[in-house]
């Protein structure tokens, strides 16, 4: 894997993280307001709990990618 690909892995993985993290913390939130009439609660459980399935999904495709360069690596 070239230094490029390492650095564009390391950006994408730095984001993931953040991603994750934000709507964790984003879904604790809404969790620990969830009495408060003010705040469109639903909503934001759907968009924290869409946005956990979106990062998973990221990461799985990331994983993939990085084993199948891996794999080509190893063969080419």
């Amino acid at each position: 894997m070239d230094r490029t690909t390492q650095a564009l892995l390391a950006v994408v993985a730095i984001f993931q993280v953040t991603c994750f993290t934000y709507n964790v913390l984003f879904l604790i939130a809404t969790y620990k307001n969830r009495r408060s009439n003010f705040l469109p609660i639903s909503y934001m459980t759907v968009m924290s709990i869409a946005g956990i399935l979106v990062t998973a999904f990221m990461t799985w495709n990331q994983l993939v990618y990085i084993s199948v360069l891996h794999r080509l690596e190893l063969t080419g």
